[in-house]
Protein backbone atom coordinates (compact mmCIF):
# COMPACT_ATOMS: atom_id res chain seq x y z
CA UNK A 1 0.00 0.00 0.00
CA UNK A 2 0.95 3.56 -0.57
CA UNK A 3 2.85 5.47 2.18
CA UNK A 4 0.79 7.76 4.61
CA UNK A 5 2.98 11.12 4.68
CA UNK A 6 3.98 12.78 7.91
CA UNK A 7 0.27 14.77 8.60
CA UNK A 8 -1.30 11.40 7.90
CA UNK A 9 1.06 9.18 9.52
CA UNK A 10 0.38 11.27 12.81
CA UNK A 11 -3.41 10.93 12.21
CA UNK A 12 -3.22 7.39 11.89
CA UNK A 13 -1.62 6.80 15.27
CA UNK A 14 -3.60 8.73 16.65
CA UNK A 15 -6.61 6.67 15.62
CA UNK A 16 -5.19 3.56 17.00
CA UNK A 17 -5.19 4.78 20.28
CA UNK A 18 -8.94 6.18 20.61
CA UNK A 19 -10.16 2.87 18.62
CA UNK A 20 -8.40 0.31 21.68
CA UNK A 21 -10.10 2.66 23.58
CA UNK A 22 -13.13 1.59 22.39
CA UNK A 23 -13.91 5.71 20.66
CA UNK A 24 -14.18 4.59 16.79
CA UNK A 25 -16.17 7.74 16.13
CA UNK A 26 -12.97 9.31 17.69
CA UNK A 27 -10.89 7.02 15.18
CA UNK A 28 -13.37 7.76 12.18
CA UNK A 29 -12.82 11.66 12.52
CA UNK A 30 -9.14 11.39 12.64
CA UNK A 31 -9.02 8.69 10.03
CA UNK A 32 -10.96 11.17 7.88
CA UNK A 33 -8.35 14.09 8.13
CA UNK A 34 -5.69 11.71 7.53
CA UNK A 35 -7.48 10.58 3.98
CA UNK A 36 -7.89 14.09 3.11
CA UNK A 37 -4.06 14.42 3.45
CA UNK A 38 -3.34 11.43 1.82
CA UNK A 39 -6.24 10.30 -0.44
CA UNK A 40 -3.81 8.06 -2.02
CA UNK A 41 -3.29 5.98 0.86
CA UNK A 42 -5.86 2.41 0.92
CA UNK A 43 -4.42 1.11 4.38
CA UNK A 44 -6.13 4.69 5.66
CA UNK A 45 -9.38 4.64 3.40
CA UNK A 46 -9.84 0.80 4.31
CA UNK A 47 -9.54 1.51 7.76
CA UNK A 48 -12.24 4.69 7.29
CA UNK A 49 -14.44 2.04 6.21
CA UNK A 50 -13.85 -0.44 9.01
CA UNK A 51 -14.22 2.57 11.52
CA UNK A 52 -17.88 4.00 9.33
CA UNK A 53 -19.47 0.34 9.42
CA UNK A 54 -18.31 -0.37 13.13
CA UNK A 55 -20.76 3.23 13.58
CA UNK A 56 -23.48 1.75 11.14
CA UNK A 57 -22.22 4.36 8.50
CA UNK A 58 -22.80 1.80 5.67
CA UNK A 59 -23.17 3.23 2.46
CA UNK A 60 -20.15 5.84 2.98
CA UNK A 61 -18.13 2.70 3.97
CA UNK A 62 -19.43 1.15 0.94
CA UNK A 63 -17.93 3.92 -1.23
CA UNK A 64 -14.75 4.15 0.34
CA UNK A 65 -14.64 0.05 -0.11
CA UNK A 66 -15.01 -0.43 -3.52
CA UNK A 67 -12.60 2.46 -4.29
CA UNK A 68 -10.13 -0.17 -2.62
CA UNK A 69 -11.19 -3.46 -4.23
CA UNK A 70 -10.85 -1.07 -8.03
CA UNK A 71 -7.00 -1.16 -6.96
CA UNK A 72 -6.78 -4.50 -4.72
CA UNK A 73 -9.10 -6.61 -6.05
CA UNK A 74 -7.94 -10.06 -4.17
CA UNK A 75 -8.04 -8.35 -0.46
CA UNK A 76 -9.98 -10.20 0.61
CA UNK A 77 -10.55 -8.44 4.03
CA UNK A 78 -12.03 -5.66 2.29
CA UNK A 79 -14.36 -7.87 0.20
CA UNK A 80 -15.84 -8.91 3.58
CA UNK A 81 -16.10 -5.54 5.35
CA UNK A 82 -17.87 -4.66 1.72
CA UNK A 83 -20.71 -7.22 2.81
CA UNK A 84 -21.19 -5.80 5.87
CA UNK A 85 -21.62 -3.07 3.89
CA UNK A 86 -24.01 -4.39 1.79
CA UNK A 87 -25.82 -6.91 4.70
CA UNK A 88 -26.27 -2.69 6.48
CA UNK A 89 -28.21 -2.06 3.54
CA UNK A 90 -30.18 -5.01 3.51
CA UNK A 91 -28.73 -6.11 0.10
CA UNK A 92 -28.10 -9.58 1.10
CA UNK A 93 -27.66 -10.71 -2.57
CA UNK A 94 -24.39 -8.44 -2.93
CA UNK A 95 -23.65 -8.74 0.17
CA UNK A 96 -23.32 -12.79 -0.05
CA UNK A 97 -21.58 -12.79 -2.80
CA UNK A 98 -18.94 -9.96 -1.63
CA UNK A 99 -19.04 -13.09 1.79
CA UNK A 100 -17.85 -15.40 -0.77
CA UNK A 101 -15.35 -13.35 -2.23
CA UNK A 102 -13.97 -13.12 1.00
CA UNK A 103 -13.78 -16.66 1.73
CA UNK A 104 -11.69 -17.38 -1.07
CA UNK A 105 -8.87 -15.59 0.01
CA UNK A 106 -9.54 -17.13 4.20
CA UNK A 107 -11.74 -19.02 6.25
CA UNK A 108 -12.98 -16.18 8.49
CA UNK A 109 -15.96 -17.39 10.33
CA UNK A 110 -17.90 -14.16 10.97
CA UNK A 111 -18.30 -14.53 7.01
CA UNK A 112 -19.62 -18.00 7.53
CA UNK A 113 -22.13 -16.90 9.24
CA UNK A 114 -22.78 -13.61 7.91
CA UNK A 115 -23.34 -15.63 4.55
CA UNK A 116 -25.49 -18.01 5.72
CA UNK A 117 -27.72 -15.34 7.48
CA UNK A 118 -28.27 -13.59 3.66
CA UNK A 119 -28.97 -16.86 2.44
CA UNK A 120 -31.69 -17.27 4.84
CA UNK A 121 -32.89 -13.95 5.99
CA UNK A 122 -36.24 -15.61 7.08
CA UNK A 123 -34.19 -17.83 9.53
CA UNK A 124 -31.75 -15.22 11.05
CA UNK A 125 -31.82 -11.55 11.88
CA UNK A 126 -29.51 -9.59 9.27
CA UNK A 127 -27.67 -6.96 10.43
CA UNK A 128 -29.49 -3.16 10.90
CA UNK A 129 -29.19 -0.74 7.95
CA UNK A 130 -29.00 2.08 10.47
CA UNK A 131 -27.60 3.06 13.50
CA UNK A 132 -24.76 1.28 15.74
CA UNK A 133 -23.91 -2.07 14.70
CA UNK A 134 -24.51 -5.21 16.76
CA UNK A 135 -22.12 -5.66 20.00
CA UNK A 136 -20.89 -8.61 18.14
CA UNK A 137 -20.50 -7.60 14.99
CA UNK A 138 -19.07 -4.41 16.04
CA UNK A 139 -16.27 -6.17 18.30
CA UNK A 140 -15.57 -8.19 15.29
CA UNK A 141 -14.94 -5.10 13.22
CA UNK A 142 -13.10 -3.17 15.99
CA UNK A 143 -10.61 -5.93 15.75
CA UNK A 144 -10.34 -5.95 11.99
CA UNK A 145 -9.51 -2.04 12.34
CA UNK A 146 -7.10 -2.58 15.07
CA UNK A 147 -5.03 -4.97 12.96
CA UNK A 148 -4.69 -2.51 10.44
CA UNK A 149 -3.92 0.42 12.39
CA UNK A 150 -1.23 -1.91 13.64
CA UNK A 151 -0.25 -2.57 9.87
CA UNK A 152 -1.85 -5.91 9.60
CA UNK A 153 -3.31 -7.78 7.32
CA UNK A 154 -4.72 -10.76 8.58
CA UNK A 155 -8.84 -11.99 9.78
CA UNK A 156 -9.48 -11.39 13.49
CA UNK A 157 -9.72 -14.34 15.19
CA UNK A 158 -13.18 -15.15 15.85
CA UNK A 159 -15.35 -15.32 19.10
CA UNK A 160 -13.98 -11.72 20.52
CA UNK A 161 -10.32 -11.41 20.55
CA UNK A 162 -7.73 -13.73 20.53
CA UNK A 163 -6.84 -17.18 22.93
CA UNK A 164 -4.45 -14.96 24.38
CA UNK A 165 -7.01 -12.32 25.08
CA UNK A 166 -9.64 -14.67 26.75
CA UNK A 167 -7.20 -15.80 28.97
CA UNK A 168 -6.41 -12.29 30.54
CA UNK A 169 -9.39 -11.28 30.63
CA UNK A 170 -11.61 -14.13 31.91
CA UNK A 171 -9.18 -16.95 33.11
CA UNK A 172 -10.59 -19.53 30.92
CA UNK A 173 -10.60 -19.67 27.20
CA UNK A 174 -13.78 -21.00 24.81
CA UNK A 175 -13.31 -23.42 21.74
CA UNK A 176 -15.12 -20.66 19.70
CA UNK A 177 -18.38 -22.26 17.02
CA UNK A 178 -17.96 -25.67 15.50
CA UNK A 179 -16.20 -24.34 12.21
CA UNK A 180 -18.31 -25.17 8.83
CA UNK A 181 -17.37 -28.90 8.14
CA UNK A 182 -15.27 -29.61 11.68
CA UNK A 183 -17.97 -32.56 12.73
CA UNK A 184 -16.50 -35.77 11.94
CA UNK A 185 -16.61 -39.51 12.41
CA UNK A 186 -14.52 -42.10 11.29
CA UNK A 187 -16.26 -43.70 7.90
CA UNK A 188 -17.05 -47.14 8.87
CA UNK A 189 -15.44 -48.52 5.14
CA UNK A 190 -12.51 -47.79 6.63
CA UNK A 191 -12.37 -49.85 9.43
CA UNK A 192 -14.30 -52.55 6.98
CA UNK A 193 -11.55 -54.50 4.99
CA UNK A 194 -11.11 -57.09 8.03
CA UNK A 195 -14.85 -57.46 8.68
CA UNK A 196 -15.15 -58.07 4.72
CA UNK A 197 -12.44 -60.75 5.11
CA UNK A 198 -13.57 -62.68 7.79
CA UNK A 199 -16.73 -62.37 6.20
CA UNK A 200 -14.97 -64.03 3.13
CA UNK A 201 -12.99 -66.40 5.25
CA UNK A 202 -16.82 -68.01 6.12
CA UNK A 203 -18.17 -68.29 2.83
CA UNK A 204 -14.99 -69.87 1.53
CA UNK A 205 -14.99 -72.36 4.35
CA UNK A 206 -18.69 -72.75 4.44
CA UNK A 207 -18.64 -73.71 0.68
CA UNK A 208 -15.22 -75.88 0.98
CA UNK A 209 -16.98 -77.54 3.45
CA UNK A 210 -19.91 -78.54 1.56
CA UNK A 211 -22.71 -76.50 3.00
CA UNK A 212 -24.06 -76.10 6.37
CA UNK A 213 -24.45 -79.78 6.31
CA UNK A 214 -20.86 -80.45 6.36
CA UNK A 215 -19.89 -78.76 10.04
CA UNK A 216 -22.18 -79.65 12.99
CA UNK A 217 -24.60 -76.34 13.86
CA UNK A 218 -21.63 -75.39 16.67
CA UNK A 219 -18.97 -74.47 14.58
CA UNK A 220 -21.55 -73.10 12.09
CA UNK A 221 -22.90 -70.72 14.93
CA UNK A 222 -19.88 -69.56 16.27
CA UNK A 223 -18.18 -68.97 12.49
CA UNK A 224 -21.79 -66.52 12.32
CA UNK A 225 -20.72 -65.57 16.13
CA UNK A 226 -17.42 -64.56 14.43
CA UNK A 227 -18.63 -62.77 11.45
CA UNK A 228 -21.22 -60.84 13.56
CA UNK A 229 -18.71 -59.67 16.31
CA UNK A 230 -16.69 -58.32 13.05
CA UNK A 231 -19.26 -55.80 11.80
CA UNK A 232 -20.37 -55.04 15.15
CA UNK A 233 -17.01 -53.68 16.07
CA UNK A 234 -17.24 -51.91 12.75
CA UNK A 235 -20.46 -50.10 13.78
CA UNK A 236 -19.29 -49.08 16.81
CA UNK A 237 -15.56 -47.95 16.05
CA UNK A 238 -17.67 -45.64 13.12
CA UNK A 239 -20.14 -44.80 16.20
CA UNK A 240 -17.37 -44.07 18.54
CA UNK A 241 -14.70 -42.01 16.93
CA UNK A 242 -15.55 -38.61 16.78
CA UNK A 243 -13.80 -35.70 15.74
CA UNK A 244 -14.82 -31.92 16.31
CA UNK A 245 -13.05 -28.87 14.60
CA UNK A 246 -14.07 -25.54 16.18
CA UNK A 247 -12.44 -22.12 15.95
CA UNK A 248 -9.68 -22.23 18.65
CA UNK A 249 -9.35 -26.14 18.68
CA UNK A 250 -9.95 -29.79 18.15
CA UNK A 251 -12.18 -32.23 20.55
CA UNK A 252 -11.27 -35.74 19.85
CA UNK A 253 -13.33 -38.44 21.06
CA UNK A 254 -11.09 -41.98 20.54
CA UNK A 255 -11.40 -45.65 21.64
CA UNK A 256 -14.58 -48.03 20.89
CA UNK A 257 -15.09 -49.69 23.89
CA UNK A 258 -12.75 -47.59 26.34
CA UNK A 259 -13.02 -44.16 25.50
CA UNK A 260 -10.73 -41.62 25.74
CA UNK A 261 -11.28 -37.71 25.02
CA UNK A 262 -8.55 -34.78 24.29
CA UNK A 263 -8.53 -31.39 23.59
CA UNK A 264 -5.60 -29.83 21.17
CA UNK A 265 -5.22 -26.17 20.55
CA UNK A 266 -4.63 -24.72 17.68
CA UNK A 267 -1.37 -22.99 19.05
CA UNK A 268 -0.07 -26.24 20.01
CA UNK A 269 -0.20 -27.62 16.85
CA UNK A 270 3.56 -27.84 15.35
CA UNK A 271 2.48 -29.73 12.06
CA UNK A 272 -0.20 -31.19 10.27
CA UNK A 273 0.49 -33.98 7.70
CA UNK A 274 -2.44 -35.39 5.47
CA UNK A 275 -2.09 -39.68 5.02
CA UNK A 276 -3.43 -41.60 2.36
CA UNK A 277 -2.23 -45.55 3.43
CA UNK A 278 -2.80 -48.29 1.08
CA UNK A 279 -5.76 -48.70 3.55
CA UNK A 280 -7.29 -45.01 2.82
CA UNK A 281 -6.37 -46.44 -1.20
CA UNK A 282 -8.65 -48.90 -0.76
CA UNK A 283 -11.48 -47.73 0.62
CA UNK A 284 -11.29 -43.83 -0.86
CA UNK A 285 -10.40 -42.44 2.60
CA UNK A 286 -7.63 -40.26 4.30
CA UNK A 287 -6.26 -39.46 7.81
CA UNK A 288 -4.54 -36.82 9.55
CA UNK A 289 -1.93 -37.08 11.57
CA UNK A 290 -1.22 -34.40 14.44
CA UNK A 291 2.26 -33.58 16.24
CA UNK A 292 1.48 -31.03 19.00
CA UNK A 293 3.33 -29.96 22.32
CA UNK A 294 1.17 -29.31 24.81
CA UNK A 295 4.27 -29.09 27.14
CA UNK A 296 7.67 -30.27 27.20
CA UNK A 297 7.21 -33.33 24.57
CA UNK A 298 6.04 -32.91 21.05
CA UNK A 299 3.11 -35.51 20.95
CA UNK A 300 1.35 -37.20 18.15
CA UNK A 301 -2.36 -38.06 16.88
CA UNK A 302 -3.63 -39.99 14.32
CA UNK A 303 -7.04 -39.11 12.98
CA UNK A 304 -7.66 -42.19 10.78
CA UNK A 305 -10.73 -42.40 7.61
CA UNK A 306 -11.59 -38.76 8.23
CA UNK A 307 -13.62 -38.66 4.99
CA UNK A 308 -13.25 -38.88 1.39
CA UNK A 309 -9.67 -37.62 0.31
CA UNK A 310 -10.96 -33.95 -0.42
CA UNK A 311 -12.76 -33.96 2.08
CA UNK A 312 -9.77 -34.39 4.74
CA UNK A 313 -7.69 -32.10 1.96
CA UNK A 314 -10.31 -29.73 2.99
CA UNK A 315 -10.21 -30.32 6.83
CA UNK A 316 -6.16 -30.18 6.44
CA UNK A 317 -6.33 -26.52 5.00
CA UNK A 318 -9.29 -25.54 6.91
CA UNK A 319 -6.53 -26.12 9.94
CA UNK A 320 -3.79 -24.19 8.24
CA UNK A 321 -5.05 -20.61 8.96
CA UNK A 322 -6.27 -20.71 12.76
CA UNK A 323 -3.16 -22.43 13.47
CA UNK A 324 -0.87 -19.88 12.68
CA UNK A 325 -3.27 -16.77 13.83
CA UNK A 326 -3.08 -18.37 17.35
CA UNK A 327 0.79 -19.48 17.69
CA UNK A 328 0.88 -15.47 16.73
CA UNK A 329 -1.88 -14.70 19.06
CA UNK A 330 -0.05 -16.58 22.07
CA UNK A 331 3.51 -14.77 21.43
CA UNK A 332 1.70 -11.27 21.35
CA UNK A 333 2.26 -10.42 17.98
CA UNK A 334 -1.50 -9.62 17.14
CA UNK A 335 -3.25 -6.71 18.87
Amino acid sequence: MVDVGDDASSLFGRAKVHFHAGRPAEARDLLERAHAAAPADRAVRFALAACQNALGEWADAETHLRLVLDVEPEYHLAWYQLGCSLQGQGRLDEAAAAYRRALKGDSIPDAWNRLRTCEAPHLNTPAPSTGRAPRDVRGADEQQVAQVLVGQAMAPPPSGGTLAQQIDQHGVAEPGHLLPGGRRHLLARHVAPPAVAVTVFFVVVVALGGGPAGYGPLVIALLLLFVAGAWAAVWLQSVRYRYFFYERRMDLHLGALTQRRRAIWYYEITEVRYVQGPVNALTHTASLEIDYKPGDHVLTELLPGLGTPDEVHALYEMLQPPRVRERRSMKGIII
